[in-house]
């Protein structure tokens, strides 16, 4: 199964299986994001739920408490989604999208100042203009 996760203030989301963390579906994305031990041991992936469920894995509770769980708080390294899921993200996360490089593969002339390009991305297949 396979959940949608929402990130705010931006609008971007990812999809994330059931079996993988938040952390890993970022990351298969492109886009990336702070963390450091992927053990739950650190807290540098330290997110906040404003919906949906987790499952948290393990984690150190000095990192992230009982209490910080239920304010929303969770380890991006450890947590499985079991719901469609919308999360904060804050400057401490220093999220940054995907993204898509572009090159020109062929260019021809259709008309006196028009001109076919055709061009290509790591996201799609190709594009023509």
């Amino acid at each position: 199964m396979s959940y949608t996760v929402s990130f705010v203030p931006l609008g971007d989301r990812v999809v994330c299986r059931g079996d993988e963390t938040v952390l890993a579906a970022i990351l298969r994305s492109g886009a990336k994001v702070m963390f450091a031990c992927r053990g739950g041991g650190c807290g540098t992936c330290k997110m906040r739920l404003i919906s949906g469920r987790v499952d948290h894995g393990r984690c150190s509770i000095a990192v992230l408490s009982d209490e910080a769980k239920r304010e929303g708080a969770f380890l991006s390294c450890q947590a499985r989604p079991l719901s469609d899921l919308t999360v904060e993200l804050s400057p401490v996360n220093r999220y940054r999208p995907p993204s898509v490089e572009y090159w020109l593969s062929a260019a021809r002339r259709v008309g006196a100042q028009r001109y076919r390009l055709d061009a290509g991305s790591d996201r799609a297949d190709s594009y023509s203009i």
